[in-house]
């Protein structure tokens, strides 16, 4: 990234926006800390606590990831905010934007390419076509990423985090799901170093059954019914491991009790 640009990052101060921003000194971090952690950061000084959409400063390159994250929160309020974000960081960039887009966006599909078609996941999949389609459609220079479930340190909700706590898990869907899990390490090199024109999925390719990856971590589980989430998700990122991306740890590897926080490090003690 070409250190002359100004830069923003929405949600700086999140799971992936805190990773992000350690990658990216001087970058302005905009949180308003209704989900992201001051703890998530040790050098605040370009951090700004303040709402976006009460933010008005333009930047060359916005990275916007400021949303609620929460993918079963059918709540029509919550859809409609988010969308207001997305509005409010369009309004933000002088230049290009990077949007963090999601998997839901195809529905029920495995290995998911990027020119298949769009049956959104309830409202929270609605809000990120949606936003894809405002950016395609104002911006003259975007990148839209669509990441498969993502998880690594500081996540405080999804299964993978759950897991790590060994916490007791609700399994939905009878256990018949199947995701594709990515490293949040895996993201931030993504978003740093490509930034072509376009949309890319981020995924591993591999689809992980939900029942197993619970049952390897050796946590106690309740089977439910309730169908609450997509039963299958998987992404092809051919498009991206041909500009030479390319994914390091699996979920199940992050979840061995002889991991330590940092993929470098746990290569380390395994060799």
């Amino acid at each position: 990234m070409k250190n002359k640009l100004t830069c923003c990052i929405t949600g700086g101060l999140g799971f992936i926006g805190s990773h992000l921003a350690e990658k990216i000194p001087g970058c302005t971090i905009i949180d308003d800390l209704s989900s992201g952690r001051l703890d998530n950061l040790k050098d605040k000084t370009n951090f700004k606590k303040i709402d976006l959409l009460d933010y008005n400063e333009k930047f060359d390159l916005v990275i916007h990831l400021a949303a609620d994250i929460d993918a079963r929160d059918d709540n029509i309020e919550t859809f409609y905010k988010n969308l207001k974000l997305t509005e409010k960081a369009i309004s933000l960039t002088k230049d290009r934007i990077i949007f963090a887009s999601s998997a839901a966006v195809y529905g029920d599909v495995l290995k998911a390419k990027e020119t298949d078609a769009l049956y959104p996941f309830k409202k929270y999949g609605y809000y990120k076509y949606l936003s894809e389609e405002l950016i395609k459609s104002r911006c003259k220079n975007y990148t839209i990423f669509r990441f498969g479930n993502v998880f690594g340190e500081r996540q405080k909700e999804g299964l993978i985090a759950k897991l790590k706590r060994k916490e007791n898990i609700d399994v939905y869907n009878l256990g018949k799901g199947q995701r594709d899990y990515i490293y949040v390490a895996d993201i931030v090199d993504a978003i740093v170093n490509y930034q072509d024109n376009g949309i890319f999925n981020l995924g591993t390719g591999e689809n992980v059954n939900t029942l197993d990856i619970v049952k390897s971590a050796k946590v106690k589980y309740k089977m439910i019914e309730a169908f609450k989430e997509i039963i299958f998700s998987s992404l092809d990122s051919k498009k991206m491991r041909d500009k030479g991306w390319k994914t390091t740890l699996t979920a199940k590897e992050y979840l061995k009790e002889n991991y330590v926080d940092g993929y470098k490090k746990w290569k380390k003690t395994n060799k």
